[in-house]
This record gives structure tokens, C-alpha cells and sequence, in this order.
């Protein structure tokens, strides 16, 4: 799937994103109060594992109704073009039919005098 930011390299997060969850984390914790002057790297990391998979699941949950509906839609531009296909073969069907007959020439009247 291309032009989503995914935020992994070959299967590893990005250092990118890495420092945008602990910041967003680090954030988070100061504005619920829960933020602690003596929290070491490890907790700090935790909590910014913690945010970095609420974040991919958060993306995979957003990315399942999206990808349902790219195909749905490919479906159904798959069936148009199906249908058209038969529109078309008939429409030239009918042509070729109605050429194949000749008309008929209207036939003179003959007039009969009472």
C-alpha cells in the first residue's frame, strides 16, 4: 500500500515516530498528573511502547474499512464495465439484425373508382 506513513522500516519502528510517542507520552502524562520527577528510561519506554501499539492499532483499525472499501469499489467498477461490454454486444447485435433485414418498400395503392 502506498503514501500511508506505516511508521515502521523493515519491521522496526522509525526513530521518527519512536520520539513523536514518547513526546505525545511524556505529554499525555504531565496533563493527567500521573507524570512522576523520578520515572527512570524504562518506565519512560513503556509508556512509549505502550502508546507506540495503542497507535498501531488505532492505524490497522482505521486501515480495515478503508481497504473494504477500495475493493467494493473496484468491485463494482469491475461489474459496470461487464455490463457495458453486454450493452455494447447487443446494441451492435440489433444494429447488424436490423440491417440484415431489408425494408420494405411501400407498394403502390391501386385505386379502385366505385
Amino acid at each position: 500500500m502506498h503514501g500511508g506513513f506505516s511508521g515502521v522500516n523493515n519491521g522496526k519502528p522509525c526513530a521518527r515516530l519512536w520520539r513523536a510517542v514518547l513526546s505525545a507520552a511524556c505529554h499525555a502524562t504531565v496533563l493527567e498528573g500521573s507524570w512522576k520527577l523520578g520515572m527512570n528510561s524504562k518506565e519512560m519506554h513503556a509508556r512509549a511502547e505502550l502508546g507506540f501499539k495503542k497507535f498501531q492499532r488505532a492505524a490497522a483499525t482505521r486501515a480495515r474499512p478503508m481497504a473494504e472499501y477500495v475493493a467494493e469499489g473496484e468491485k463494482r467498477r469491475i461489474q459496470s464495465s461487464k455490463l457495458k461490454a453486454l450493452r455494447l454486444a447487443k446494441e451492435a447485435e440489433d444494429l447488424a439484425a436490423a440491417q440484415a433485414v431489408p425494408a420494405k418498400k411501400p407498394t403502390a395503392r391501386k385505386i379502385v373508382k366505385k
